[in-house]
This record gives structure tokens, sequence and C-alpha cells, in this order.
């Protein structure tokens, strides 16, 4: 039957099928069996899956064959134990330049519209400091990059701008991070509050 379907099968080495016993003589003609490694095989070349026992995740769900879960190895769902990877150091990211969907449509206070570039300042802050781009010299000689900060009074947001791995969607979102809100009181005392965890949730 799985000869008649596969042709992979017809190819297949003597060891993957076994044959029964001789019959007696007048018996009717056995039928060589097939292995379960045959069949997999088989299964494998007709692009079957099976998804009846893998399970992934915590707690366990089944697997389907829409979803089955990250990548992992078989038997270490936790990974390697000795993975190799970068131990306590912060990936470098390319620079980006600005687009035109980077800039914002406002008014000043002459009442005229101009294009306005984003603050704070997108500094990748991954690299070290060096000059801008096209200039020979660094106008800012320091060896920390620049911090900016947002505040009226006694209220004060932080947010650095971080390039985000996969940013799904209009390319204006690539850049995002946390937001949080330091209240000054007096004698030095500040309440922090973590407004959000990515700033593109604040625009809709």
């Amino acid at each position: 039957l799985f000869a008649a379907r596969s042709p992979l099968l017809r190819a297949l080495p003597r060891w993957a099928a076994v044959a029964l016993p001789s019959a007696p003589a007048g018996a009717p003609a056995a039928t060589p069996a097939v292995s379960s490694t045959a069949v997999a095989i088989a299964n494998a070349a007709a692009g079957i899956r099976f998804f009846g026992r893998a399970t992934f995740g915590f707690p366990e769900q089944k697997a389907t064959p829409k979803y089955s879960g990250i990548h992992c190895h078989p038997g270490r769902p936790f990974g390697y134990k000795n993975p190799r990877k970068r131990q306590d150091k912060v990936r470098r990211l390319p620079n980006v330049r600005l687009q035109h969907y980077d800039f914002d449509l406002t008014m000043s206070t002459g009442g005229q519209f101009h294009f306005r570039a984003p603050f704070p300042p997108r500094v990748n802050r991954t690299i070290e400091v060096k000059a801008p781009w096209g200039a020979h010299k660094n106008p800012w000689p320091t060896t920390e990059h620049k911090t900016y900060k947002m505040q009226w009074k006694n209220i004060e947001y932080v947010y650095e701008p971080r390039l985000m791995r996969k940013p799904h969607g209009h390319g204006g979102r690539r850049w995002s991070g946390p937001v949080t809100r330091v209240e000054h009181h007096p004698g030095g005392q500040k309440t922090t509050t973590l407004v959000t965890h990515d700033r593109r949730l604040l625009d809709h």
C-alpha cells in the first residue's frame, strides 16, 4: 500500500521492509510488513507532519499544523546549558538617518507651519561617541552621550529612544522605549511612575 503511494519506498534499503516467516505449503502468500521507520520516511516524503504528541510552552500547549511555538532543540525546553552568546554586552546597532516620515508638521508661534524634527533626538547609544555624519571634528568632544531633559516645573518625563529589533508596520515606528514620569517634591524627594513600556502605545 505504501509502496504504491510513495515512490520513496521503492528505493528503500532491504532493512526497511521486514518479511514475515514463511508459511506452510498451500497457504496464501504473506504480505511483507513495513517498519515504522519506513512509514515515517514515506510520510515525510508526502509532506505529512504529526502533531499529536508535540507540545510547547509552559504550561504545555498542544502543537498544531499552524502554530508549534518557537524553535527549540528537542529535549532542551530551557535552551542549552552553555550557550554561545554575548555575555553582558550590548549589541551594536547601526546608525539610521532621519527620513521624511520622522518629521512632524507643527505650527510655530508666528502662525506658520514647519516640519519639526523628533525630540528627544534619536541617539545611537550602543556605539561610542563620534563626530556627526560628514564632520571632520567633533563639536561636542565628550566621552558620553548627551541627555535631553523634558521637564516643566516639578514634572519631568524620561524617555530615551531606542531602535527596535523588529519594527512591524510604519517606518516611523522604528524607535520606541519606556516612558517614565518623575514628580519632584521639596527636600530632594521624587516619585517615579512608569507611564508605558512602549512609547508607540501613546500614539493611539
